[in-house]
Protein backbone atom coordinates (compact mmCIF):
# COMPACT_ATOMS: atom_id res chain seq x y z
CA UNK A 1 0.00 0.00 0.00
CA UNK A 2 1.26 3.51 -0.84
CA UNK A 3 2.37 5.25 2.38
CA UNK A 4 0.57 8.53 1.58
CA UNK A 5 -2.68 6.69 0.86
CA UNK A 6 -2.22 4.74 4.10
CA UNK A 7 -1.56 7.93 6.09
CA UNK A 8 -4.17 10.35 4.76
CA UNK A 9 -6.99 8.12 3.54
CA UNK A 10 -6.83 4.98 5.66
CA UNK A 11 -5.33 6.14 8.96
CA UNK A 12 -6.81 9.64 8.83
CA UNK A 13 -10.30 8.35 8.00
CA UNK A 14 -10.05 5.72 10.74
CA UNK A 15 -9.20 8.31 13.38
CA UNK A 16 -12.05 10.55 12.22
CA UNK A 17 -14.55 7.70 12.50
CA UNK A 18 -13.21 6.77 15.93
CA UNK A 19 -13.34 10.43 17.02
CA UNK A 20 -9.72 10.12 18.09
CA UNK A 21 -7.83 13.45 17.68
CA UNK A 22 -4.42 11.96 16.94
CA UNK A 23 -3.35 14.59 14.42
CA UNK A 24 -4.30 17.47 16.72
CA UNK A 25 -2.35 15.91 19.58
CA UNK A 26 0.61 15.20 17.32
CA UNK A 27 0.72 18.83 16.19
CA UNK A 28 0.72 19.96 19.82
CA UNK A 29 3.38 17.47 20.95
CA UNK A 30 5.69 18.41 18.09
CA UNK A 31 5.83 21.88 19.67
CA UNK A 32 5.96 20.97 23.37
CA UNK A 33 8.95 18.64 22.98
CA UNK A 34 11.20 21.68 22.45
CA UNK A 35 10.00 23.59 25.51
CA UNK A 36 12.56 23.87 28.28
CA UNK A 37 12.36 21.70 31.39
CA UNK A 38 10.72 24.43 33.49
CA UNK A 39 7.95 24.97 30.94
CA UNK A 40 7.34 21.22 30.66
CA UNK A 41 7.27 20.95 34.46
CA UNK A 42 4.56 23.60 34.55
CA UNK A 43 2.47 21.65 32.03
CA UNK A 44 2.97 18.45 34.02
CA UNK A 45 2.09 20.11 37.34
CA UNK A 46 -1.10 21.64 35.90
CA UNK A 47 -2.19 18.29 34.47
CA UNK A 48 -1.37 16.54 37.74
CA UNK A 49 -3.45 18.96 39.82
CA UNK A 50 -6.40 18.67 37.42
CA UNK A 51 -6.12 14.87 37.40
CA UNK A 52 -6.13 14.58 41.19
CA UNK A 53 -9.09 16.95 41.54
CA UNK A 54 -10.99 14.99 38.89
CA UNK A 55 -10.16 11.60 40.40
CA UNK A 56 -11.20 12.64 43.92
CA UNK A 57 -14.49 13.96 42.58
CA UNK A 58 -15.45 11.26 40.07
CA UNK A 59 -13.74 7.93 40.75
CA UNK A 60 -14.87 5.92 43.82
CA UNK A 61 -11.53 4.21 44.46
CA UNK A 62 -9.62 7.49 44.56
CA UNK A 63 -12.34 9.26 46.57
CA UNK A 64 -11.54 6.80 49.33
CA UNK A 65 -7.76 6.36 48.97
CA UNK A 66 -7.06 10.08 48.45
CA UNK A 67 -9.33 11.25 51.26
CA UNK A 68 -7.68 14.07 53.24
CA UNK A 69 -4.70 14.37 50.85
CA UNK A 70 -3.83 17.58 49.03
CA UNK A 71 -1.18 18.68 46.56
CA UNK A 72 0.90 21.58 47.84
CA UNK A 73 0.82 24.34 45.19
CA UNK A 74 4.37 25.40 45.96
CA UNK A 75 5.77 21.84 45.83
CA UNK A 76 3.45 19.66 43.78
CA UNK A 77 5.87 16.83 42.93
CA UNK A 78 7.10 16.42 46.51
CA UNK A 79 3.61 16.45 48.04
CA UNK A 80 2.45 13.96 45.39
CA UNK A 81 4.68 11.37 47.07
CA UNK A 82 2.21 11.34 50.00
CA UNK A 83 -0.43 9.78 47.76
CA UNK A 84 -0.73 5.95 47.85
CA UNK A 85 0.57 3.64 45.16
CA UNK A 86 -1.62 1.41 43.02
CA UNK A 87 -0.65 -2.06 41.80
CA UNK A 88 -1.85 -4.57 39.23
CA UNK A 89 -3.58 -6.42 42.06
CA UNK A 90 -5.41 -3.24 43.09
CA UNK A 91 -6.61 -2.78 39.52
CA UNK A 92 -7.81 -6.37 39.29
CA UNK A 93 -9.61 -6.28 42.64
CA UNK A 94 -11.12 -2.78 42.26
CA UNK A 95 -11.88 -2.69 38.56
CA UNK A 96 -15.42 -1.25 38.82
CA UNK A 97 -14.46 1.37 41.40
CA UNK A 98 -11.51 2.61 39.34
CA UNK A 99 -13.55 3.76 36.35
CA UNK A 100 -16.16 6.40 35.57
CA UNK A 101 -19.36 4.53 34.75
CA UNK A 102 -21.15 7.43 33.02
CA UNK A 103 -18.71 7.71 30.13
CA UNK A 104 -19.96 6.85 26.62
CA UNK A 105 -18.98 3.20 26.19
CA UNK A 106 -18.68 3.65 22.41
CA UNK A 107 -15.84 6.11 22.98
CA UNK A 108 -13.94 3.82 25.32
CA UNK A 109 -11.21 1.32 24.43
CA UNK A 110 -10.62 -1.74 26.59
CA UNK A 111 -6.95 -2.69 26.82
CA UNK A 112 -5.85 -6.05 28.24
CA UNK A 113 -2.23 -6.04 29.33
CA UNK A 114 -0.30 -8.88 30.92
CA UNK A 115 3.26 -7.70 30.46
CA UNK A 116 6.19 -9.51 32.01
CA UNK A 117 4.55 -9.85 35.42
CA UNK A 118 2.18 -12.66 34.48
CA UNK A 119 -0.88 -10.80 35.80
CA UNK A 120 -3.54 -9.87 33.23
CA UNK A 121 -4.87 -6.34 33.77
CA UNK A 122 -7.76 -4.65 31.94
CA UNK A 123 -7.55 -0.87 31.59
CA UNK A 124 -10.18 1.43 30.06
CA UNK A 125 -9.06 4.32 27.84
CA UNK A 126 -11.01 7.33 26.61
CA UNK A 127 -10.34 8.85 23.21
CA UNK A 128 -8.00 11.58 24.51
CA UNK A 129 -5.90 8.91 26.20
CA UNK A 130 -5.57 6.70 23.12
CA UNK A 131 -5.02 9.73 20.86
CA UNK A 132 -2.25 11.01 23.15
CA UNK A 133 -0.55 7.60 23.15
CA UNK A 134 -0.69 7.24 19.36
CA UNK A 135 0.43 10.83 18.77
CA UNK A 136 3.41 10.44 21.09
CA UNK A 137 4.29 7.14 19.43
CA UNK A 138 4.40 8.80 16.01
CA UNK A 139 6.29 11.82 17.36
CA UNK A 140 8.87 9.38 18.71
CA UNK A 141 9.01 7.52 15.40
CA UNK A 142 9.72 10.77 13.58
CA UNK A 143 12.93 11.00 15.60
CA UNK A 144 13.89 7.81 13.75
CA UNK A 145 12.79 9.16 10.35
CA UNK A 146 9.53 7.18 10.37
CA UNK A 147 6.08 8.66 9.70
CA UNK A 148 2.46 7.49 9.73
CA UNK A 149 1.84 5.20 6.76
CA UNK A 150 5.41 3.94 6.36
CA UNK A 151 5.57 0.20 5.81
CA UNK A 152 6.38 -1.76 8.96
CA UNK A 153 7.45 -5.32 9.59
CA UNK A 154 6.26 -6.18 13.07
CA UNK A 155 8.14 -8.93 14.94
CA UNK A 156 5.38 -9.51 17.45
CA UNK A 157 2.99 -11.88 19.14
CA UNK A 158 0.11 -13.54 17.35
CA UNK A 159 -3.17 -14.13 19.23
CA UNK A 160 -4.07 -17.73 20.04
CA UNK A 161 -7.74 -17.37 19.15
CA UNK A 162 -8.64 -17.59 15.43
CA UNK A 163 -11.10 -14.69 15.62
CA UNK A 164 -8.50 -12.49 17.28
CA UNK A 165 -5.92 -13.50 14.66
CA UNK A 166 -8.29 -12.43 11.88
CA UNK A 167 -9.00 -9.15 13.66
CA UNK A 168 -5.32 -8.28 13.97
CA UNK A 169 -4.63 -9.34 10.41
CA UNK A 170 -7.17 -6.75 9.26
CA UNK A 171 -5.66 -4.12 11.58
CA UNK A 172 -2.18 -4.88 10.27
CA UNK A 173 -3.37 -4.44 6.69
CA UNK A 174 -4.88 -1.01 7.35
CA UNK A 175 -1.76 0.01 9.32
CA UNK A 176 0.37 -0.90 6.27
CA UNK A 177 2.35 -3.57 8.10
CA UNK A 178 2.90 -7.30 8.18
CA UNK A 179 3.29 -9.33 11.36
CA UNK A 180 5.89 -12.07 11.76
CA UNK A 181 5.12 -14.44 14.61
CA UNK A 182 7.37 -14.27 17.65
CA UNK A 183 6.21 -17.78 18.41
CA UNK A 184 7.86 -19.49 15.43
CA UNK A 185 11.65 -19.51 15.32
CA UNK A 186 12.68 -22.54 13.34
CA UNK A 187 15.22 -22.08 10.57
CA UNK A 188 12.59 -22.52 7.86
CA UNK A 189 10.38 -19.94 9.58
CA UNK A 190 13.19 -17.38 9.53
CA UNK A 191 13.92 -18.15 5.88
CA UNK A 192 10.25 -17.61 5.04
CA UNK A 193 10.29 -14.33 6.97
CA UNK A 194 13.27 -13.09 4.96
CA UNK A 195 11.58 -13.81 1.63
CA UNK A 196 8.39 -12.12 2.79
CA UNK A 197 10.30 -9.04 3.95
CA UNK A 198 12.19 -8.70 0.66
CA UNK A 199 8.87 -8.79 -1.21
CA UNK A 200 7.16 -6.32 1.17
CA UNK A 201 10.03 -3.77 1.19
CA UNK A 202 9.38 -2.18 4.61
CA UNK A 203 10.64 1.19 5.80
CA UNK A 204 11.37 -0.16 9.29
CA UNK A 205 11.30 -3.09 11.68
CA UNK A 206 9.47 -2.96 15.00
CA UNK A 207 9.38 -5.67 17.63
CA UNK A 208 10.71 -7.68 20.52
CA UNK A 209 14.43 -7.18 21.01
CA UNK A 210 15.20 -10.88 21.25
CA UNK A 211 13.32 -11.71 18.04
CA UNK A 212 15.01 -8.92 16.09
CA UNK A 213 18.35 -10.19 17.36
CA UNK A 214 17.48 -13.78 16.43
CA UNK A 215 16.58 -12.68 12.90
CA UNK A 216 19.83 -10.70 12.57
CA UNK A 217 21.80 -13.77 13.65
CA UNK A 218 19.99 -15.79 10.98
CA UNK A 219 20.86 -13.22 8.30
CA UNK A 220 24.53 -13.28 9.29
CA UNK A 221 24.62 -17.06 9.65
CA UNK A 222 23.20 -17.50 6.15
CA UNK A 223 25.49 -14.79 4.75
CA UNK A 224 22.47 -12.89 3.40
CA UNK A 225 22.51 -9.19 2.57
CA UNK A 226 20.51 -7.41 5.27
CA UNK A 227 21.21 -3.99 3.75
CA UNK A 228 19.26 -5.13 0.68
CA UNK A 229 16.07 -4.51 2.69
CA UNK A 230 16.96 -0.78 2.79
CA UNK A 231 15.54 -0.03 6.22
CA UNK A 232 15.31 3.53 7.53
CA UNK A 233 15.44 2.33 11.13
CA UNK A 234 14.78 -0.49 13.59
CA UNK A 235 12.69 0.12 16.72
CA UNK A 236 13.40 -2.32 19.54
CA UNK A 237 10.85 -2.66 22.33
CA UNK A 238 9.45 -4.77 25.21
CA UNK A 239 12.85 -6.05 26.40
CA UNK A 240 16.20 -4.70 27.46
CA UNK A 241 18.35 -3.80 24.43
CA UNK A 242 21.95 -4.80 25.08
CA UNK A 243 24.89 -3.25 23.25
CA UNK A 244 25.82 -6.58 21.62
CA UNK A 245 22.31 -6.88 20.20
CA UNK A 246 22.20 -3.27 19.01
CA UNK A 247 25.63 -3.53 17.38
CA UNK A 248 24.74 -6.68 15.45
CA UNK A 249 21.40 -5.28 14.26
CA UNK A 250 23.04 -2.10 13.00
CA UNK A 251 25.83 -4.08 11.33
CA UNK A 252 23.53 -6.55 9.59
CA UNK A 253 20.83 -4.13 8.44
CA UNK A 254 23.01 -1.03 7.97
CA UNK A 255 20.63 1.31 9.80
CA UNK A 256 20.17 2.92 13.21
CA UNK A 257 18.46 1.01 16.05
CA UNK A 258 16.22 3.05 18.38
CA UNK A 259 15.17 1.84 21.81
CA UNK A 260 11.57 2.18 23.01
CA UNK A 261 10.30 1.75 26.56
CA UNK A 262 6.58 1.26 26.99
CA UNK A 263 3.86 -0.98 28.36
CA UNK A 264 0.31 -1.97 27.51
CA UNK A 265 -1.23 0.07 30.32
CA UNK A 266 0.42 3.37 29.31
CA UNK A 267 1.68 3.02 25.76
CA UNK A 268 5.02 4.68 24.90
CA UNK A 269 6.80 5.87 28.04
CA UNK A 270 10.24 6.84 26.71
CA UNK A 271 12.04 6.75 23.38
CA UNK A 272 15.63 7.15 22.21
CA UNK A 273 16.44 10.37 20.38
CA UNK A 274 19.08 10.97 17.72
CA UNK A 275 21.67 11.66 20.42
CA UNK A 276 21.04 8.31 22.13
CA UNK A 277 19.14 9.57 25.20
CA UNK A 278 15.82 8.06 26.32
CA UNK A 279 13.32 10.93 26.57
CA UNK A 280 10.18 10.51 28.70
CA UNK A 281 6.87 11.47 27.07
CA UNK A 282 6.08 13.78 29.97
CA UNK A 283 3.05 15.39 28.28
CA UNK A 284 1.21 12.11 28.93
CA UNK A 285 3.10 10.33 31.72
CA UNK A 286 4.66 11.39 34.99
CA UNK A 287 7.57 9.08 35.85
CA UNK A 288 8.79 8.73 39.44
CA UNK A 289 11.74 6.67 40.63
CA UNK A 290 10.95 5.36 44.11
CA UNK A 291 13.01 3.71 46.82
CA UNK A 292 11.67 2.87 50.29
CA UNK A 293 8.44 4.61 49.34
CA UNK A 294 10.04 7.97 48.50
CA UNK A 295 11.38 9.59 45.29
CA UNK A 296 15.14 9.37 44.80
CA UNK A 297 17.51 11.93 43.30
CA UNK A 298 18.56 11.81 39.61
CA UNK A 299 21.34 9.26 39.19
CA UNK A 300 19.93 6.94 41.88
CA UNK A 301 18.09 3.72 41.01
CA UNK A 302 14.65 2.76 42.19
CA UNK A 303 11.31 1.34 41.15
CA UNK A 304 9.55 3.00 38.21
CA UNK A 305 6.16 4.42 39.21
CA UNK A 306 3.87 5.90 36.54
CA UNK A 307 0.89 8.26 36.43
CA UNK A 308 -1.14 8.73 33.25
CA UNK A 309 -2.14 12.38 32.83
CA UNK A 310 -4.70 12.34 29.97
CA UNK A 311 -7.12 9.52 30.81
CA UNK A 312 -10.40 10.47 32.49
CA UNK A 313 -12.24 7.17 32.30
CA UNK A 314 -9.78 4.99 34.27
CA UNK A 315 -6.59 6.87 35.18
CA UNK A 316 -3.79 4.91 36.81
CA UNK A 317 -2.20 7.12 39.46
CA UNK A 318 1.16 6.17 41.01
CA UNK A 319 1.10 2.76 39.34
CA UNK A 320 3.92 0.44 40.37
CA UNK A 321 5.53 -1.05 37.28
CA UNK A 322 7.98 -3.39 39.00
CA UNK A 323 10.76 -2.24 36.66
CA UNK A 324 13.81 -0.49 38.03
CA UNK A 325 15.20 2.68 36.47
CA UNK A 326 17.37 5.77 36.88
CA UNK A 327 16.45 9.36 35.97
CA UNK A 328 18.98 11.90 34.69
CA UNK A 329 19.07 15.69 35.06
CA UNK A 330 21.24 15.98 31.93
CA UNK A 331 20.35 18.49 29.23
CA UNK A 332 20.23 16.62 25.91
CA UNK A 333 22.16 18.00 22.89
CA UNK A 334 19.12 17.23 20.71
CA UNK A 335 17.45 20.37 22.07
CA UNK A 336 14.39 18.67 23.57
CA UNK A 337 13.47 19.63 27.12
CA UNK A 338 11.77 16.28 27.81
CA UNK A 339 13.19 14.53 30.90
CA UNK A 340 15.69 11.73 30.39
CA UNK A 341 15.39 8.14 31.61
CA UNK A 342 19.05 7.21 31.99
CA UNK A 343 18.65 3.48 32.49
CA UNK A 344 16.00 0.77 32.57
CA UNK A 345 16.61 -2.50 34.39
CA UNK A 346 14.61 -5.67 33.81
CA UNK A 347 11.84 -6.55 31.37
CA UNK A 348 13.72 -9.29 29.49
CA UNK A 349 11.60 -12.24 28.38
CA UNK A 350 13.47 -15.43 27.50
CA UNK A 351 12.91 -18.09 24.87
CA UNK A 352 11.51 -21.49 25.78
CA UNK A 353 12.98 -24.38 23.78
CA UNK A 354 11.39 -27.73 22.87
CA UNK A 355 13.30 -31.03 22.71
CA UNK A 356 13.80 -30.74 18.93
CA UNK A 357 15.13 -27.19 19.16
CA UNK A 358 11.89 -25.39 18.25
CA UNK A 359 11.75 -22.11 20.16
CA UNK A 360 8.94 -19.87 21.35
CA UNK A 361 9.28 -16.30 22.59
CA UNK A 362 8.35 -15.81 26.25
CA UNK A 363 5.58 -13.38 25.24
CA UNK A 364 3.64 -16.37 23.91
CA UNK A 365 2.69 -17.30 27.46
CA UNK A 366 1.25 -13.85 28.03
CA UNK A 367 -0.99 -14.34 24.99
CA UNK A 368 -1.94 -17.79 26.22
CA UNK A 369 -2.91 -16.50 29.66
CA UNK A 370 -4.92 -13.65 28.17
CA UNK A 371 -6.76 -16.22 26.06
CA UNK A 372 -7.52 -18.32 29.15
CA UNK A 373 -8.66 -15.28 31.14
CA UNK A 374 -10.91 -14.31 28.24
CA UNK A 375 -12.64 -17.68 28.54
CA UNK A 376 -12.91 -17.86 32.32
CA UNK A 377 -11.13 -16.69 35.46
CA UNK A 378 -8.88 -19.72 35.87
CA UNK A 379 -5.38 -18.38 36.60
CA UNK A 380 -4.51 -15.35 38.72
CA UNK A 381 -0.79 -15.44 38.10
CA UNK A 382 1.84 -17.69 36.57
CA UNK A 383 5.52 -18.17 35.89
CA UNK A 384 7.46 -20.42 33.49
CA UNK A 385 10.90 -21.76 34.40
CA UNK A 386 13.10 -23.81 32.08
CA UNK A 387 16.26 -25.59 33.25
CA UNK A 388 16.53 -28.27 30.54
CA UNK A 389 15.62 -28.30 26.86
CA UNK A 390 12.23 -29.93 26.35
CA UNK A 391 11.19 -29.50 30.00
CA UNK A 392 9.44 -26.63 31.80
CA UNK A 393 8.09 -25.85 35.25
CA UNK A 394 4.71 -24.13 35.15
CA UNK A 395 3.96 -22.29 38.42
CA UNK A 396 0.30 -21.33 38.84
CA UNK A 397 -1.72 -19.27 41.30
CA UNK A 398 -5.27 -20.58 40.81
CA UNK A 399 -8.29 -18.33 40.28
CA UNK A 400 -11.92 -19.15 41.11
CA UNK A 401 -12.68 -21.00 37.84
CA UNK A 402 -9.54 -23.16 37.70
CA UNK A 403 -10.27 -26.80 36.73
CA UNK A 404 -8.60 -29.85 35.17
CA UNK A 405 -9.86 -28.56 31.81
CA UNK A 406 -7.57 -25.55 32.25
CA UNK A 407 -4.51 -27.83 32.32
CA UNK A 408 -5.82 -29.83 29.38
CA UNK A 409 -6.13 -26.65 27.33
CA UNK A 410 -2.63 -25.44 28.27
CA UNK A 411 -1.16 -28.83 27.35
CA UNK A 412 -2.89 -28.82 23.98
CA UNK A 413 -1.56 -25.37 23.10
CA UNK A 414 2.01 -26.01 24.27
CA UNK A 415 2.23 -29.42 22.58
CA UNK A 416 1.22 -27.77 19.28
CA UNK A 417 4.03 -25.25 19.38
CA UNK A 418 6.80 -26.99 21.35
CA UNK A 419 6.14 -30.64 20.52
CA UNK A 420 4.03 -33.40 22.07
CA UNK A 421 7.07 -34.73 23.95
CA UNK A 422 7.35 -31.53 26.03
CA UNK A 423 7.55 -32.37 29.72
CA UNK A 424 5.51 -29.98 31.88
CA UNK A 425 5.75 -30.00 35.65
CA UNK A 426 2.88 -28.06 37.20
CA UNK A 427 3.34 -26.49 40.61
CA UNK A 428 0.55 -24.70 42.46
CA UNK A 429 1.32 -21.91 44.86
CA UNK A 430 -0.34 -18.99 46.66
CA UNK A 431 2.22 -16.47 45.41
CA UNK A 432 4.85 -16.05 42.71
CA UNK A 433 8.01 -14.76 44.38
CA UNK A 434 9.71 -11.62 43.09
CA UNK A 435 13.37 -11.27 42.23
CA UNK A 436 15.67 -9.30 44.49
CA UNK A 437 15.26 -6.32 42.13
CA UNK A 438 11.53 -6.36 42.85
CA UNK A 439 10.70 -7.53 39.32
CA UNK A 440 8.28 -10.43 38.90
CA UNK A 441 9.35 -12.24 35.74
CA UNK A 442 6.94 -14.23 33.62
CA UNK A 443 9.51 -16.43 31.90
CA UNK A 444 12.87 -17.50 33.34
CA UNK A 445 15.27 -19.64 31.34
CA UNK A 446 18.51 -21.06 32.67
CA UNK A 447 19.51 -22.34 29.26
CA UNK A 448 22.75 -21.08 27.71
CA UNK A 449 20.81 -19.88 24.65
CA UNK A 450 19.32 -17.07 26.75
CA UNK A 451 22.55 -15.98 28.43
Amino acid sequence: MNKYFAKYFIYGAGQFIRREPVMNCLQEFEKTQYLNSEQLDNILSTKLVNLIDYAKENIPYYKNSFYGLQLAKNDIKSSFSDFPFITKLNVRNNYDNLSVSKKNKFLITKKTSGGSTGQAVIVLKDRLSTASQRALMYRNYRWAGIDIGDKQVRFWGVPINKTSRLKYKCIDYFMNRIRLSAFKFREDDLERYYKKIIKFRPAYFYGYTSMLYEFAQFIKRRDLDGSKISLKAIISTSEVLYDTQKNLLEEVFNCRVYNEYGCGEFGPIAFECEEGRMHINSENIFVEIIKNGKPVKPGESGEIVLTELNNRVMPLIRYRMGDVGILSNEVCPCGRGLPILEKIVGRALDFIVGSKGNKVHGEYFNYLMEEIQGRTKAIKQFQIIQKKIGEIEFHIVKDIKFSPETITYINEQLFKILGSDLKIKYQYTNEIKRQTSGKLRLVISELEINK
